[in-house]
């Protein structure tokens, strides 16, 4: 089934943003490994890591609860605003009072330093949250996209200037602060007279008991993604962490910008069908099968192309990430199914149910980077395997309990996917080997062969498999080639 006029619409809006976004981040990342060492951008991960953990609570699932309400009324939006604020401000107060103890702990006073100016972030952010969860129920992708690049092209502006004039570590944290502040701007230019609201005490307690729940949720993902930076900070040292950070950015830097893409969109569509009620199975099947053919082969690319990818990206000091990333590749194949599953569970009312996925998968994965208190580096992150399989089976089986979702009519929908796999890997493989038999050592000529390859790999086998998706590409080169006509005419 393809997919409607207005979700394409959408994709593509929060696509090109997402894109623009990307770059900027990127451009970002690749002049701060170059001017920084991976000590000193070790103490940011690690400092980002309590961050991490504040801005989940400071959210307090209010962006989750608007979005799943029936209907949103002034008195909800000004309830979720509130709780924003006062969780947001008592957060902002807590990491400035704990980042000297922080910094002590890790033998290191850069980590106080980055703690007590992200702080600061929590002072105006809450003012975001409502604005934002309004735009993304309402599907106004062109009005967030204005807000998101106006932090992105600030946040990369300030955070290279910084590092240029030598901010060391505290270059991100000056960049942070400056494209939050950018973003607030243009939300508040952009959204209506009147969306922004005095605080309340009334209508709080429906916020606070979805909130909770929410909450418990987001804090332990946020500690399975944070776990790394601090156990491993802790028991390995810093540029270990940096090794690993840098590994897990292949993955999160490109096929996490793809998945965001679709989740902003996938999450007001499926919340919607789950109130109109139409049939949600069909709805998570049909994104999944979208989702699974990009992510999948993409995710193989990376795992083959992780030792030139990094190299060319950050330079030869950070090959030591390259097995890393490509371990880390192949053990996302095996979640990809679940993708969307806690975005579904929470859209159709189950938080509960998808706060206990979380607490048992995480539980797993912290259990298992305790090992670094034994095993090198490779060691942990191969054990990691294990977590991701364990996630895969939790997930599945809630969305069975929870939404009727059968697992063998999931496979069904998505086992073309991975059969696009070795189809898209087959002649990058074989050039790649070639290339390197023939002495061939530049990073950038083995990216570019193979990654032509790799698409006209994954445009046969989208062919060959007949998958959904290549009706949408085929759509996608005819409006291409009609606007070269035009252009010519």
């Amino acid at each position: 089934m393809s997919a409607p006029v207005s979700v394409r619409r959408s994709l593509g809006i929060v696509t090109a943003n997402r894109i623009t976004s990307f770059g900027l981040g990127l451009l970002s990342v690749i002049v701060v490994s170059r001017l920084l060492t991976p000590h000193e951008i070790g103490i940011f991960s690690v400092s980002m890591a309590f961050i991490g953990f504040a801005h989940v609570m400071r959210e307090f699932g209010v962006g989750q609860y608007l979005m799943q309400v029936r209907e949103i009324t002034r008195e909800q939006r000004r309830a979720a605003f509130t709780v924003t604020m006062a969780v947001s401000w008592m957060i902002a107060g807590v990491l400035y009072a704990i980042r000297s103890p922080a910094a002590a702990f890790y033998g290191d006073a850069g980590v106080g330093e980055v703690m007590a100016l992200i702080a600061l972030n929590f002072v105006t952010l809450p003012f975001a949250t409502p604005l934002r969860a309004q735009l993304h129920r309402d599907m106004q992708f062109k009005k967030m996209a204005v807000a998101d690049l106006s932090n992105s092209v600030v946040s990369a502006l300030t955070t290279i200037a910084a590092a240029w004039l030598g901010a060391s570590y505290l270059s991100m944290a000056y960049g942070s602060i400056a494209g939050n502040l950018a973003g607030l701007a243009a939300l508040v230019l952009i959204s209506p007279r009147g969306a922004l609201d005095w605080p309340t005490r009334h209508g709080l307690r429906d916020v606070f008991r979805f909130g909770a729940q929410s909450s418990v949720a987001s804090f332990t993902t946020e500690i399975g993604t944070a776990a790394p930076d601090l156990i491993l900070g802790r028991t390995l040292g810093f540029a270990d962490v940096a090794f690993f950070s840098r590994a897990n950015g292949l993955l999160s830097m490109a096929l996490g910008q793809l998945k965001a893409v679709v989740q902003s969109v996938y999450g007001p569509v499926f919340a919607r069908g789950h109130r109109e009620g139409q049939d949600t199975a069909e709805i998570y099947s049909r994104f999944s099968a979208m989702l699974l053919a990009v992510i999948l082969p993409g995710a193989g690319m990376l795992a083959l192309l992780s030792a030139p990818l990094i190299e060319f990206m950050f330079g030869p000091h950070w090959q030591r990430s390259a097995p890393l990333g490509s371990l880390l590749c192949v053990f996302s194949m095996l979640t990809a199914p679940v993708v969307l599953a806690p975005f579904s569970l929470v859209a159709s009312g189950h938080v509960g149910a998808m706060m206990r996925c979380r607490l048992a998968c995480e539980a797993l994965r912290v259990a298992l980077l305790f090992s670094s208190l034994f095993c090198p580096l490779e060691l942990v992150v191969a054990l990691l395997g294990l977590a991701y399989l364990a996630e895969a089976w939790i997930f599945l089986r809630a969305l069975q309990a929870n939404l009727g979702i059968d697992t063998r009519a999931l496979w069904r929908a998505v086992r073309s996917c991975y059969l696009l796999v070795p189809i898209t890997l087959a002649l990058p493989a074989c050039a790649l080997a070639l290339l390197q038999r023939a002495g061939v050592q530049s990073a950038f000529a083995q990216l570019a062969v193979s990654g032509a390859l790799g698409l006209a790999g994954w445009l046969l086998g989208l062919s060959l498999l007949r998958h959904p998706l290549h009706a949408e590409v085929a759509r996608v080169w005819a409006s291409v080639r009609s606007l070269r006509r035009r252009g010519r005419s």
